[in-house]
């Protein structure tokens, strides 16, 4: 069976449309996972940062801190960007073992 120039126009623009989709949603997915790291690191350094602020901005506390200070302003800098005004409501679930790797991790609740 052989196509005509409209058909095989037609059949590249489906195509052309699927991969779009595909790559849209790879996106949205990887967005989605920096948003939901950024998010557990807020969540994990607020306590810190709130203590800091409490310290007066004080340097000794900085320096006792300054990667959870970092990750916290880091994280509060990216919701900047993006126009988050107000985080969903999210809970940081125990670390779960995985019995293949061994490895522990976090899971994120959100309502």
């Amino acid at each position: 069976m052989e196509l005509n120039e409209m058909e095989k126009k037609l059949l590249f623009q489906v195509e052309g449309d699927y991969q779009t989709k595909i790559l849209n949603e790879l996106y949205m997915t990887v967005r989605y996972a920096e948003l939901q790291k950024q998010i557990v690191n807020y969540a994990k350094t607020r306590a810190v940062y709130v203590e800091y602020r409490k310290a007066g901005y004080s340097k000794k506390f900085r320096t006792a801190h300054e990667a959870e200070i970092l990750l916290h302003q880091a994280a509060k800098n990216r919701f900047d960007e993006l126009g988050i005004k107000k985080l969903p409501l999210c809970q940081i679930s125990p670390g779960r073992i995985h019995r293949s790797s061994g490895t522990k991790t976090e899971s994120l609740f959100c309502l």
